[in-house]
């Protein structure tokens, strides 16, 4: 309801999964058994993300590069027409989706509210709240660079 509506919304971990699988995208069910090979995710794992230039997540971070704690065991597999990728981790497994046509809809796989306050990751909240107070949400809003 708040994707339809316009509301700024950041998901985080299982949010960025119920985003995605909304609007038509899969789920790796178990991590790392579903991707042979890669990485474990889960209990508070630190691994790096890549973050796509020219994405408003990469706007909302200023940074093409960080490192993150996850703790899931699920992975988002493939979108839905509407989403895009704009972090993905050295393994290529998806960390970071947004909607182009929407003012602020974000999602991330990992845990930003365990990292240090004023660091990075805090600029992602404070981008949701600036969109939350952007009385013009009208679809062509950027996220806020604000620190």
């Amino acid at each position: 309801a708040a994707l339809e509506r316009g509301l700024p919304v950041l998901g985080i971990c299982y949010g960025m999964q119920l985003m995605a699988l909304v609007e038509g995208g899969t789920l790796f069910q178990h991590l790392p058994e579903d991707r042979p090979g890669s990485r474990e995710h889960w209990g508070g794992v630190q691994h790096g993300v890549n973050v796509a230039p020219g994405t408003k997540l990469a706007e909302a971070l200023r940074v093409e590069r960080l490192d993150v704690i996850s703790r899931h065991h699920q992975g988002v597999r493939g979108l839905g027409p509407r989403w895009s990728v704009s972090a993905v981790d050295d393994e290529g497994l998806i960390e970071g989706v947004e909607r182009a046509d929407h003012p602020f809809a974000l999602g991330v796989q990992w845990h930003p509210e365990l990292s240090p306050a004023g660091g990075v990751q805090g600029r992602l909240f404070r981008a949701l709240a600036a969109a939350a107070r952007d009385p013009a949400r009208d679809g062509s809003a950027r996220p806020a660079a604000v620190d």
